[in-house]
């Protein structure tokens, strides 16, 4: 069992902690006067365990004073890392080919800006997780939410010209040997873009499924 003079003590310098401490203090005793008028005595436990839990809630800041805590470290750079991977192989070589599919110009231009909204989405979405763990009460800024509106939009619009620009050009047949045919294209190019698209596809599907099954869910709450 803790003392006031314990959590005091490690309480010293957190004011967020100490108030906690005292809340379930001041409640703990409200109920240890009512148990008392009534002639019983149980309420002394409630005391005890409630400065346990706030000693427990100061040694534990992470888990329960971090909103952001619920990701992982881990999976947010594993997430920033693919996002880089792609982003780059799509802007090399969407690059090193942009002449070279005649089938459609445009899919190696799609290849570079959708890289470039890779690149963005990763250095953005890791700022504001490193600025949430810095600051977890704060949520994303005016400026941050304006910003992730933007890439939001321009990844929708992407989306969309990806399924033009690669379908199109599969339903053509694309020549890989001779790519300044006027069916030609790089194979590298073609096959790079068709495979995001695909990805692409299926994340899309599988939103759009959680979504349905969400409104589903609570529907049948109801």
């Amino acid at each position: 069992m803790y003392t006031d003079r314990d959590l005091q003590g490690h309480f010293w310098g957190d004011p967020t902690s100490h108030v906690i401490c005292h809340q379930l203090g001041r409640l703990a005793s409200e109920s240890a006067c009512e148990q008392e008028d009534l002639g019983s005595n149980p309420a002394a436990d409630m005391v005890d365990a409630a400065r346990n839990t706030a000693w427990d809630l100061g040694k534990q800041p992470n888990n329960y004073r971090t909103k952001c805590s619920s990701v992982p470290a881990p999976v947010m750079v594993a997430f920033v890392v693919l996002e880089l991977i792609f982003g780059l192989v799509f802007i090399i070589i969407g690059s090193l080919n942009v002449d070279k599919c005649k089938i459609d110009p445009m899919i190696p231009i799609w290849l570079i800006m959708m890289g470039v909204v890779y690149i963005v989405t990763g250095v953005h979405e890791f700022i504001q997780y490193t600025r949430a763990k810095k600051s977890a009460t704060k949520g994303r800024g005016i400026v941050a939410l304006i910003i992730t509106g933007v890439i939001t939009l321009v990844t929708v619009g992407l989306f969309i010209a990806g399924n033009v620009f690669v379908y199109t050009a599969w339903g053509v047949e694309p020549d890989y040997g001779h790519y300044w045919f006027e069916n030609g294209c790089d194979m590298a190019t073609y096959l790079l873009a068709f495979s995001g698209v695909i990805i692409m596809d299926a994340l899309f599907g599988i939103i759009i499924l959680g979504v349905i099954f969400y409104a589903v869910l609570s529907c049948c709450k109801k």
